[in-house]
């Protein structure tokens, strides 16, 4: 994992400019939009499983930003990182590293899909990918420095 991806996502997921000696960042906004923080107890797994799915693809996309290529290809190569497939096997790459509550978000996000969507893929893969995305989406709203390591600790080629 580049540390330049990190340092970028981070920028881009905490509003913040690296210094001003970075080529990583793009200039950001400064100004801060202020929003409530929403009790987990309202959010369902679902909630946090979609809040996550858009980190996750946000994170990919930025991986595969540099070097510069086209746009189909970016496309190709995000859409193979973001299937449910693909999740399912991050999640058990993260697994070993999570703690009791982000197992404990990790199960609930797994047990909130009873049915797959698409036909096409066992019920066991989607619901891991759900998981996977719940999590995301936990660690999103309540410590974006443990959604940066965990994310960094993902296999990407």
């Amino acid at each position: 994992m580049s540390l330049g991806v990190v340092r970028f996502f981070r920028c881009l997921t905490n509003n913040q400019n690296l210094p001003e000696n970075s080529d990583h960042c793009p200039s950001l906004p400064q100004k801060e939009v202020e929003s409530p923080p929403p009790l987990l107890s309202q959010l369902s797994p679902t909630s946090l499983a979609y809040l996550g799915d858009a980190v996750y693809e946000l994170y990919i996309r930025c991986y595969y930003l540099w070097p510069p290529r086209k746009i189909s290809h970016y496309h190709s190569l995000v859409v193979e990182k973001v299937r449910a497939e693909y999740q399912a096997q991050q999640l058990l790459t993260i697994y070993p590293l999570l703690n009791e509550k982000e197992k404990e978000w990790v199960k609930r996000g797994r047990n909130a899909v009873n049915r797959s969507p698409r036909g096409s893929l066992p019920l066991k893969v989607y619901q891991a990918a759900s998981a996977f995305e719940t999590l995301l989406g936990y660690l999103y709203l309540c410590d974006q420095n443990r959604l940066h390591y965990i994310l960094s600790q993902l296999e990407l080629k």
